[in-house]
């Protein structure tokens, strides 16, 4: 074997060992090349639209009017339409206080829909007798779902809405005489 062959490896190996650090430290130092994109980069726009609260108030108030009550039961239904009211079973009406569909107007933001919910159950009249019950309740506006589930709209361009609503009062058999009085509540919402 030739004395130079023998010593090539040994400095070859020496060498190597050498370069060792210096070669760690340039692969430690080298920074990944940028990877590439697969998609085009691009800019999200946000965005929020602020609308005007809602306000309700009760122009006028759901009054069945006056009414004699007979020795059966009966009901006083007032119409959200502006029809008269009408009766049945044992209820006299008298024609000098016919009641009226109570007024609600709506204010928010100009031509934004919007769901109503009237009450799904009974709400009682109280006074110096047994208490009456409300039910049945509708208002004019357009729309399907009444009694709990909603009815739709819109606010009108001038940013309010007016609407009425009526209900069916179920008076009692020979129901004492006087004044009856209850709230109920309705619910409006942005759609």
């Amino acid at each position: 074997m030739n004395p130079s062959s023998r010593l090539a490896p040994r400095i070859d190996r020496k060498w190597a060992l050498a370069a060792l650090p210096l070669a760690l430290a340039v692969v430690l130092s080298a920074k990944p090349a940028a990877a590439q994109s697969t998609t085009p980069a691009t800019n999200v726009t946000a965005s929020a639209t602020v609308v005007t609260p809602l306000t309700i108030s009760s122009a006028s108030a759901l009054n069945f009017g006056t009414f004699a009550a007979g020795a059966t039961t009966g009901t006083v239904t007032i119409s959200p339409s502006g029809s008269p009211r009408a009766s049945s079973g044992g209820v006299t009406l008298v024609a000098t206080s016919a009641g009226t569909a109570s007024s609600v107007v709506l204010a928010g933001t100009p031509s934004t829909a919007f769901t109503l919910n009237l009450p799904s159950s009974t709400v009682s009249l109280t006074g110096p007798g047994s208490a009456m019950t409300l039910a049945n309740f509708t208002t004019n506006l357009s729309g399907t779902g009444l009694g709990g589930t909603g009815v739709g709209g819109a606010i009108g361009s001038s940013g309010s809405l007016t609407f009425a609503i009526g209900a069916t009062l179920n008076v009692n058999a020979s129901q004492a005489a006087g004044s009856y009085s209850a709230t109920f509540p309705i619910t409006v919402t942005y759609q």
